[in-house]
């Protein structure tokens, strides 16, 4: 049986299938691309970097933890642009932490949420950062590939083990 694996794309996928109903009036939800002239408020969820966290898995695939950014923006031609931003950041982490999206994941752990320099040409909007961290398996690994019994033998206790190889029965019959 296949032991599932975690993309880049279902993580985003299920933070955004999470989010979106809890935070209907977002008009936009982005990942990496560069955006002119959003609809407001936006999001942007990126994964900033994986760090390998040192688990050997002995499995080909690797143990990562995510850190993640979520920057939420509002236009400055709300009046009360600076406070809603605000409000939607921490209603944004409040939801986030301890989630698993649904994913087998650990559970997310937001670290901070600060004022978002993201990016210069943004500057008529109001920026908050969230900055989380998650941890997951990547890659894919199918146990069906790793081993396929040609035979079969059966040991009898007390007579088992390396030392006893000798002993075993080959089971011919299923």
């Amino acid at each position: 049986m296949a032991i599932p694996s975690i993309t880049l794309e279902a993580y985003h996928d299920a933070i955004e299938a999470y989010l979106k109903p809890l935070f209907p009036d977002i008009q936009y939800w982005g990942r990496y691309e560069r955006a002119e002239n959003l609809p407001m408020p936006a999001i942007f969820i990126q994964v900033t970097d994986f760090e390998n966290i040192g688990q050997d898995r002995d499995d080909g695939r690797l143990e990562m933890m995510m850190n993640i950014n979520i920057h939420v923006m509002h236009h400055f031609k709300d009046a009360d642009a600076r406070m809603q931003v605000r409000l939607l950041a921490v209603s944004i982490a409040e939801k986030c932490h301890r989630q698993q999206f649904s994913l087998p994941l650990s559970p997310a752990e937001v670290q901070d949420i600060t004022h978002d320099p993201f990016d210069k040409n943004h500057e008529t909007y109001e920026k908050m950062l969230i900055e989380m961290s998650q941890s997951g398996i990547f890659g894919s690994y199918d146990e069906a590939d790793d081993f396929i019994a040609n035979q079969v033998f059966a040991g009898i206790t007390p007579k088992i083990g390396a030392d006893h190889e000798e002993d075993y029965l080959e089971v011919t019959d299923g």
